[in-house]
């Protein structure tokens, strides 16, 4: 497994945006309900503005994306830049040419706030103790800019963010740090695989792998000069979060902030680093079966930075080996499996999944002889690969054996009559038809025993229709003959005598050499 190096975190975060919309859900990676917060004062600001319909605030959510942040942090947070309102005031900076006016809320707002540069750091630092980066302090100008109604526009770069007021007439850049303080550093085994999904996925062309460097591409594809918005730069932010914690080795938490970070910023390389994120996680092989499940399905998502279905399927059925042939926790398979459903969403290996499921189930209740337990899982897998010749066989088998000690020959013929309906390839397999016919020709004897003489013709073209149109069936001759010798019986003793050598001479089409049939058709002839 490739695991993500970060040997200095700082900031770039550009590429390919996906959709700019926190609500357009459809085809994202990332889904409301899958998200994990560390505080009810994330949760609550996610539910009533990313999902709710109040506006974004986002000094809030640079707040929250540390887990020591609350209501109490947020207004004491406010109360600063209320102050820093009035200072900004006081020093009449308002009354300024852009210029003088820029240079003079930089000093100011810097010598109020910031106090030493620090890479791994969090928007909370810059009000406890003056700590910054250059996304954090990037921030905390946009806010002030933002408040004093002057325009701005927030510029990143492979390695750096900062912004740059009254982008459409002066361009007075804002510097908060310089750009050589920070950097990510990415492995050689990191930068191919990220070059090489591209080319899969045709963004790189042929002719660009033949004449660049892995490098060379590296670099014009993850790093893009791009302006964005103070919405971006949240995600920016939650992004850094996850990167830090990815480099304390905790990857599941790390995971969690870069779902966040999707949200307010969805681009290829934010997918790029959920996938290795992800399939760090599962390398490391220390999730609970059901937490496996939901990784699993999120995993499935990112088939376009290079998790195909087989690789998916080829875990559900690792799950399959351990939980259920293994382990024999039914009930916890059948959780991961129904987690797992909930979450893939490309329809084909959901039906996959599906079969797999039930064919397994179906497959271990039949070696135990649980057979009509097997028998719903069969037909589930049947449902999705109707014709399966494992599967074909063995529902033959489950069906024999599951009604193997009912006499109610009726109910037996109509559960035959069903299934063939739903499964028409049953019809395939000699023995279900043979034992189709038999349960017909018994259904029909006990038909005529009990004088339903409707239910036994009827019973009776049945049974002829298979044959004629499976001519190489062999039902047992002897069960033929007493069928048929049965409903000969019938009319026999109500007189139509012409009725019974017809039905007789039915029967000896089918029985041709049975000796009883033969009888009969002598004595009728005396």
């Amino acid at each position: 497994m490739i695991r993500l190096i970060v040997l200095r975190v700082m900031v770039p975060f550009t590429v390919l945006l996906l959709h700019t919309s926190l609500l357009a859900q459809t085809d994202s990676l990332v889904l409301a309900r899958e998200l994990v917060f560390h505080s009810d004062f994330e949760r609550q600001l996610f539910q009533r503005q990313v999902f709710g319909k109040e506006k974004l605030d986002p000094l809030a959510f640079l707040l929250a994306a540390d887990p020591s942040s609350n209501e109490e942090s947020l207004e004491s947070a406010r109360a600063r830049f209320r102050w820093m309102d009035e200072v900004l005031k006081k020093a009449g900076v308002d009354t300024r040419k852009p210029e003088k006016k820029i240079k003079e809320i930089y000093t100011l707002v810097h010598r109020a706030f910031l106090k030493q540069y620090q890479l791994e750091n969090r928007m909370p630092d810059v009000f406890r103790n003056g700590d910054y980066n250059c996304v954090t302090a990037s921030a905390l100008y946009a806010l002030v800019l933002q408040d004093r109604m002057i325009p701005y526009t927030i510029k990143e770069k492979p390695t750096h963010v900062f912004l740059v007021a009254y982008p459409n007439s002066n361009n007075i850049l804002i510097e908060t740090t310089s750009p050589l303080f920070g950097y990510l550093s990415f492995d050689n085994t990191y930068k191919s695989t990220f070059v090489n999904n591209l080319k899969g996925q045709k963004l790189i062309s042929a002719s660009e792998m033949e004449n660049k460097t892995v490098d060379e591409l590296f670099n014009k594809y993850y790093f893009r000069d791009e302006d964005i918005d103070i919405r971006k730069l949240i995600g920016i932010h939650y992004m850094n979060d996850a990167l830090f914690k990815q480099d304390h080795n905790d990857d599941m938490k790390a995971f969690q902030q870069a779902e966040k970070a999707w949200l307010f910023y969805p681009s290829e390389r934010a997918a790029y680093i959920l996938r290795m994120l992800a399939g760090n996680i599962m390398a490391a092989n220390k999730l609970a079966p059901t937490q496996r499940a939901i990784m699993l399905g999120k995993a499935s998502r990112y088939q376009a930075q290079g998790i195909t279905p087989a690789m998916i399927e080829g875990e559900f059925a690792g799950l399959t080996q351990t939980l259920l042939i293994e382990q024999d926790k039914k009930a916890v398979y059948k959780i991961c499996f129904d987690t797992l459903q909930a979450i893939v969403r490309d329809t084909a290996l959901q039906h996959r999944l599906a079969f797999l499921y039930n064919y397994e189930n179906g497959r271990i209740l039949y070696n135990q002889g649980n057979y009509m337990a097997s028998r719903k899982y069969v037909a589930n897998a049947m449902s999705i690969q109707p014709n399966n010749a494992d599967l074909i066989t063995m529902m033959t088998i489950v069906l024999g054996q599951s009604m193997r000690n009912s006499r109610d020959y009726n109910a037996i013929a109509d559960t035959l009559s069903s299934y063939l309906k739903r499964f028409p390839s049953l019809a395939r397999n000699d023995n279900f038809n043979n034992m189709f016919l038999s349960t017909t020709l018994t259904k029909c004897y006990d038909a005529f025993e009990k004088g339903k003489e409707k239910l036994g013709l009827d019973t009776m073209a049945e049974f002829e229709k298979e044959m004629h149109n499976n001519p190489a069936l062999s039902p047992p001759t002897d069960l033929v003959a007493s069928t048929y010798g049965k409903a000969v019986s019938y009319y026999f003793k109500k007189g139509q005598l012409n009725r019974a050598k017809e039905i007789l001479n039915k029967g000896l089409e089918w029985a041709p050499d049975n000796q009883e049939l033969k009888m009969r058709l002598i004595m009728m002839k005396k």
